[in-house]
């Protein structure tokens, strides 16, 4: 049985708006502020420094410490004349995680172009990163985890990763249990016209990817929430690429995870036939597609149209 899915998104609290940087709290003196900076770097290198650089979840678990450190960087309030230079420095940090996903996405589905062009955006958000550091004068936070967390290095030897290396001793979302967590459809999906994605957040898939049958053909799957503008209701949206074509067996397993076996073959406004059951998790519906080797399945509020999503998510990832 599969659990209810409107719920089952991991809340972490790690993700949070870089606007907020002051969190309403009284702006600290520059010595206090600075101290704070660099208490925030020195424990988030100490962190890193635990990180295993030969475990292929390696790359997701730098970024988690990213995640964090950003988490941790926006609570604290600048003085009024580091505002601007500390709005930068925690942007350039977001972008960073957002490049490092996109990076840690390429590697797994063996895109070595998009890899590449990921690792040199981060040397670039990096070597600005650490002038934004200097220059807010927070000397702990100049290169923090820049031995692999950006780039890929194996730490401490001088020599790095080629980010387009995309062997089985990479990132592989099937080699172990703790790299399957989902990947987010936002940093590789644009929202369809008429919704936005929601802030991502952490989806635990290991179910999925230990299913018998199933579970070792799986090569990616990916997760986010739509709002519609529309209605303000939101929409989970759920992607799978496997590694060969659909049989019956496979194409059951992949119904059953999403909630449809036993539901009603319908055909969408859009044209699409899919399988849709009411009620498929508590409180919530599901419906789901597959073509070639992809599946889409979209879960919304009982009552909440979700064949309209599946139609507007297919077309925009062109996997109709």
């Amino acid at each position: 049985m599969q659990r209810n899915r409107l719920n089952c998104f991991v809340a972490a609290g790690l993700l949070v708006a870089v606007s907020a940087c002051s969190s309403g709290t009284k702006a600290l003196t520059k010595e206090a502020f600075v101290a704070k900076l660099d208490t925030v770097c020195a424990d988030g290198e100490a962190e890193f420094n635990k990180l295993d650089r030969a475990d292929p979840a390696f790359l997701r678990a730098a970024i988690d410490l990213k995640v964090a450190g950003l988490a941790a960087l926006v609570k604290i309030a600048p003085p009024a004349e580091l505002k601007a230079d500390f709005d930068s420095f925690t942007n350039n940090l977001d972008d960073q995680i957002t490049q490092a996903t996109k990076m840690n996405l390429a590697i797994k589905a063996k895109d070595d172009a998009a890899a590449s062009k990921a690792s040199d955006q981060l040397d670039v958000l990096g070597t600005a990163f650490d002038d934004l550091a200097a220059s807010l004068g927070a000397k702990a936070c100049v290169s923090v985890g820049s031995d692999g967390a950006d780039e890929g290095s194996d730490g401490g030897s001088g020599d790095t990763i080629d980010p387009t290396n995309t062997s089985d001793s990479g990132d592989n979302t099937t080699d172990t249990a703790a790299a399957h967590d989902a990947e987010y459809l936002s940093e590789v999906l644009t929202a369809p016209a008429g919704y936005s994605w929601e802030p991502d957040q952490p989806y635990d898939a290991s179910d999925l990817y230990s299913l018998d049958g199933l579970g070792p053909t799986v090569d990616h799957y990916g997760v986010g929430q739509l709002r519609s503008a529309a209605d303000d209701s939101i929409a989970e949206v759920y992607i799978i690429q496997i590694n060969t074509e659909w049989t019956q067996d496979l194409t059951d397993a992949y119904l059953e995870y999403e909630g449809v076996l036993d539901g009603t073959d319908v055909t969408t406004p859009g044209g699409l036939s899919a399988r849709m059951q009411v009620e498929a998790f508590d409180g919530s519906d599901s419906i789901a597609f597959y073509n070639g080797t992809i599946g889409v399945s979209i879960v919304t509020a009982t009552g909440v149209d979700g064949a309209a999503v599946l139609d507007a998510v297919v077309s925009v990832s062109g996997k109709g």
